[in-house]
């Protein structure tokens, strides 16, 4: 079979378009997805910006109630003189009061001394001291840690009087109501 020129013409034309729409269709494709990866990307950091915020308003907030306990001349008083049923209920206290369902106090050695979670950690050392330093030297103290296969966001505070005495650390679990509110 014999192609005549109107033939070779149709078909040179055809596979020209062909190509031509090939190489258009791949280089839509490659810049619509690098596109929409980027904009992913971008919608990624701003919803984590907005995520971390959020979690220093909280750290700010369940810092400023553990500041509270922490300057609170009874408690100072109990952990002075080692009252621990006061130490105790104080804490689950103020736990309640700012959303955190486990209280720990921290000896200066980083021993844990109380937990309000039966049975608790207490006598073992507090597994995170660098929160225990940043406390200490006046930074800020919050991270995300995992006690008990759980994870939670926890606050450490210096108990001052007027030196440090102690530290109370404030955990709030990282459940789903709490990644909800936030």
């Amino acid at each position: 079979m014999r192609f005549g020129l109107r033939n070779k013409l149709a078909l040179f034309l055809v596979i020209t378009l062909v190509t031509v729409q090939g190489l258009t269709g791949v280089v839509v494709y490659v810049t619509t997805r690098d596109i929409l990866i980027e904009n992913g990307k971008e919608q990624l950091r701003r919803s984590a910006d907005l995520f971390l915020r959020q979690l220093d308003v909280r750290t700010q907030r369940i810092a400023e109630g553990a500041e509270i306990l922490a300057s609170d001349f009874p408690l100072r008083q109990a952990v002075a003189s080692n009252d621990r049923p006061t130490i105790r209920s104080a804490l689950r206290n103020h736990g309640r009061r700012v959303g955190a369902t486990r209280m720990l106090l921290v000896n200066l050695e980083g021993m844990v001394e109380l937990d309000t979670l039966p049975p608790g950690v207490e006598g073992v050392e507090f597994a995170f001291p660098d929160l225990l330093d940043a406390a200490f030297a006046g930074e800020r103290a919050a991270s995300t840690v995992v006690l008990d296969d759980t994870a939670f966001w926890v606050v450490v505070l210096p108990v001052l009087a007027p030196t440090p005495i102690a530290y109370i650390a404030a955990a709030i679990p990282l459940d789903d109501a709490l990644l909800e509110e936030l």
